[in-house]
């Protein structure tokens, strides 16, 4: 039989007939289950197999799989249900974080030389919250921190970050383990709009930047010597922080 063969494209390469290239099954059960996880998360085996006619044995494998790449997570529920993991949040938020840390250069440059603190944007990368960008202080004694440093659960950051969500806050792109979160801290930062946090001798003072959905994408915090900021400044601060957070905030 004669080859026929793919009509000529631009500058004269034939095109690809992508027709007769055969499906893998595997990838397309994957797809979607995957939809139907982001259509009704969160989502459980049994209604993820009626959602996608593949049988139930079927749909637990793919979702331990795509789990274990990252694409989805597992609830707390017994049986589990099943919701967007990390990584899909991560590959959709690049651009938007990207757009964030323009939009806040200026911002907590501004606040950096409003407070003469060392100003972070901290965001959300492999499910931890990672310092993106450093205001330095100019101040002989200053707190530090370094582009890529990961910050703690149990701080500021985190604390505004989760004030941000409803309550009893959960947040796929930062993965925070039983007991690792303070409820206390995070109920205050909601009812002020910024979050506290002292140790080691600084005071770490955030408010989250919201995208346009109102879901935190970023963290603005202060880092301020503990003797060089007293009770009334922590309230000065907070209300130049959440200001920020609020002009950085919206797309």
């Amino acid at each position: 039989m004669a080859r026929v063969k793919a009509p000529l494209g631009p500058h004269g390469r034939r095109k690809a007939q992508m027709s007769t290239v055969k499906r893998v099954q595997a990838v397309d059960n994957a797809c979607r289950v995957f939809e139907a996880v982001a259509a009704r998360q969160p989502i459980g085996v049994s209604e993820l197999s009626r959602e996608t006619g593949i049988d139930k044995s079927g749909v637990h494998r793919i979702a331990v799989t795509l789990h274990q790449a990252g694409w989805l997570q597992p609830t707390a529920d017994r049986p589990t249900r099943w919701q967007l993991g990390a990584r899909i949040l991560e590959i959709a938020g690049s651009a938007r974080l990207t757009r964030t840390v323009e939009r806040s250069r200026w911002a907590i440059r501004t606040l950096r030389d409003a407070t003469g603190e060392t100003v972070l944007l901290v965001a959300a990368q492999g499910g931890q919250l990672v310092v993106v960008d450093v205001a330095d202080s100019s101040a002989t004694v200053a707190s530090m921190a370094r582009v890529g440093d990961v910050m703690p659960l149990f701080g500021a950051s985190a604390s505004a970050w989760f004030a941000a969500l409803p309550p009893v806050p959960t947040s796929a792109a930062v993965v925070a383990p039983t007991g690792e979160l303070d409820a206390e801290l995070i109920d205050a930062a909601r009812q002020r709009g910024y979050a506290v946090y002292s140790a080691n001798d600084v005071t770490s003072i955030g408010a989250a930047v919201l995208d346009a959905s109102a879901t935190p994408i970023a963290v603005m915090v202060v880092l301020a010597p503990d003797f060089r900021i007293s009770a009334s400044g922590v309230k000065q601060v907070g209300a130049l922080v959440r200001a920020a957070a609020q002009d950085a905030s919206g797309s």
